[in-house]
């Protein structure tokens, strides 16, 4: 009996140690699964940019922020957070949607550090400072647009300019970055894992504008109810009328 006690709490002990060394490898690694960026060079980059008809978004002091397009001047100007993959010139599709949608100003999308040709890496703060810094150079108020990641990108950087976002419009949103954890790995304590937590719904929760989402498929439980059908949200305005996104990043045309 006492062997059969003892191989039992050997079995537990080990079972323990593994459990906690599969911990540790996901706190270490875990802004590696999170984000998954292309790094191009900024003569690449440019390459792109200009086959698009695109050139570079500078800020008031001539730094990089990343991307847009040509447009009036005078209209409602479109800043677009992207999803966790990829870079900046991947949403063309997106921005040939926005344009059938109605949007006439400038589409201005935002370079994430470690994204692109942009250096730094990305971390919740380092992409919300990214975010702010966009929102700050709109040269008037604006739409933002938020895919996946980026949907908890645009609920930060919204909640800390207000006043310079007119209305959002979130492809497929998550209610937090711990939610959408959990959902996918409910066997690790997520909550004392996680760093990059992107409280999407804390942090609009008193923006006062309108906001729309779209859904890649049907609702889950990482969806705010709220937000939980195509064109939902507060009400919803300006339909951009979707297709289904191919992934979870968002919609892709360059070649």
């Amino acid at each position: 009996m006492n062997i059969f006690v003892a191989f039992l709490a050997r079995v537990f002990l080990l079972a323990a140690l593994g459990y906690l060394l599969v911990c540790l490898y996901v706190f270490i690694r875990q802004r590696a699964m999170l984000y998954h960026p292309q790094a191009v060079s900024e003569a690449q980059m440019t390459q792109w940019a200009h086959e698009a008809e695109m050139s570079r978004w500078l800020d008031e002091i001539g730094k990089p922020l990343g991307w847009m397009t040509g447009g009036d001047e005078d209209e409602i100007p479109v800043v677009i957070f992207q999803g966790n993959a990829g870079n900046a010139l991947d949403r063309l599709a997106l921005i040939e949607r926005l344009r059938t949608a109605g949007a006439r100003g400038r589409v201005h999308v935002a370079d994430y550090p470690g994204y692109g040709s942009a250096p730094g890496s990305p971390t919740q703060r380092s992409l919300v400072k990214t975010a702010q810094r966009a929102l700050d150079a709109l040269p008037r108020s604006g739409v933002v647009v938020g895919e996946s990641l980026g949907t908890g990108v645009a609920a930060q950087g919204v909640a800390s300019r207000p006043e310079k976002v007119r209305g959002i419009i979130l492809i497929t949103p998550f209610e937090s970055m711990i939610s959408a954890a959990a959902h996918h790995y409910p066997w690790l304590p997520v909550r004392l894992l996680l760093l990059d937590r992107f409280d999407s719904a804390a942090a609009l929760g008193t923006f006062p504008g309108p906001v729309a989402s779209f859904l890649k498929d049907k609702p889950s439980g990482r969806i705010p109810p709220a937000w939980s059908h195509p064109g939902g949200g507060r009400p919803g305005w300006w339909p951009l009328n979707p297709r289904p996104c191919p992934n979870h990043s968002g919609s892709s045309s360059r070649p």
